[in-house]
């Protein structure tokens, strides 16, 4: 009987001790969530980002301080994001070139990324742009001399890529 009783004892020394643990790790998040941007300011990732940050902001009820890390076609801020702390408090944007083709073409990429990254989600997709394909354009000329500029009445015109947003002047 005394022998079952050391057991209970044990037990419920060990119940106290684990759960005084987990209640210790108090609510998630508790500090700002740091969220990296692998590209420059400004580019077609930032406006993704910083829109999803503000969202999550809202819903987590901390902050998600939006950090572009650019550099080496994604790869720097990957990087960055690959070797910060794994406590749930650092997020990075992947993309194709950062993520799926610069450690292909790399002799010694940095990270692996089936080893050291975790898909959360995808965010967004990049579709051909529908002005293009309504009028045939797939070239530069072609969006210069189809009067794209005379009908919008702009000096400048924005044109989205699948490798960003690219700014057209006619000349």
């Amino acid at each position: 009987m005394r022998i079952v009783s050391m057991r209970a004892y044990a037990a419920a020394v060990f119940l106290v001790f684990v759960s005084g643990l987990v209640w210790g790790q108090g609510n998630y998040p508790s500090k700002p969530i740091r969220f990296i941007v692998p590209f420059p300011p400004g580019g077609a990732t930032d406006p993704v980002a910083r829109m999803v940050g503000g969202e999550l902001s809202k819903s987590l009820g901390q902050q998600v301080v939006v950090e572009n890390r650019g550099g080496g076609g994604g790869t720097i801020g990957v990087d960055i994001g690959v070797k910060s702390a794994p406590d749930g408090y650092t997020i990075f944007l992947g993309s194709t070139g950062g993520i799926g083709i610069n450690p292909v073409l790399m002799a010694k990429p940095p990270y692996d990324p089936a080893r050291d990254i975790a898909a959360i989600s995808m965010l967004a997709l990049s579709l051909p742009d529908p002005v293009g394909l309504e009028m045939a354009i797939n070239n530069i000329t072609g969006v210069v001399t189809s009067g794209l500029f005379a009908r919008r009445g702009a000096d400048v015109l924005l044109l989205g890529t699948n490798s960003g947003v690219r700014t057209i002047t006619p000349s």
